[in-house]
């Protein structure tokens, strides 16, 4: 216990010398401006809740751009912009000065934690927006009553799904969680625990040298 004790100081004072010293987050950059646009990927980009929104043109019209949009990291040459936005399109009314920084700091720790939070949520809310397998019926059952429901026992014990449709790759992967056939085959082989031991411990003295 006491050697223990001692490799865990040694560890941390070398890990504070080669990575620094831990410290609480101070500042986070936010944009100056809410729209941008970029010549080099020809779409225009909205700052919002923490995260960027990329809209694609759309052509032939030279300013216009799609409604929809993706989540996307601004690129370097993003100019600030005017829009309006439109029933059918959003269209750019201006190219601005870029006559500021593109980014300020946030040093207050209460503004801090507000857009981690929106970042985080959107990117959560990322799926269920934009559609995908993960937003399917059938794997917001799986994830509800915390993953501990009948249904979830059912698909484990290999029973089909029959009263709701299911896609092809989710039936693949509820099949390989479940193997109901058994076509893995039993494990050989064996490891003793010294053994098991030695291998991390030779690990931890090749990441240390």
């Amino acid at each position: 216990m006491k050697k223990k004790v001692e490799e865990f100081q040694v560890n941390r004072k070398l890990s504070a010398v080669t990575k620094g010293t831990h410290r609480q987050l101070d500042r986070i950059q936010i944009p100056t401006g809410d729209w941008y646009y970029s010549d080099r990927s020809n779409e225009i980009y909205h700052y919002d809740m923490g995260v960027w929104e990329a809209y694609p043109r759309k052509e032939p019209q030279p300013h216009d751009y799609f409604r929809h949009h993706m989540l996307k990291v601004v690129p370097d040459d993003a100019a600030p912009i005017s829009v309006t936005i439109h029933d059918e399109c959003i269209a750019i009314d201006e190219f601005l000065p870029n006559t500021q920084p593109m980014w300020r700091d946030i040093t207050s720790t209460k503004d801090i934690e507000d857009h981690l939070l929106w970042r985080n949520k959107r990117h959560l809310q990322q799926t269920a927006i934009e559609g995908g397998t993960s937003a399917t019926e059938v794997l917001k059952r799986v994830r509800a009553e915390h993953g501990l429901s009948s249904f979830n026992d059912d698909i484990l014990e290999g029973k089909p799904i029959i009263e709701m449709e299911t896609p092809s790759e989710v039936i693949d992967w509820f099949w390989a969680i479940a193997r109901p056939d058994k076509s893995i085959g039993p494990v050989t082989g064996v490891i003793t625990k010294e053994a098991y031991q030695d291998m991390f411990k030779a690990a931890t003295e090749k990441t240390s040298s």
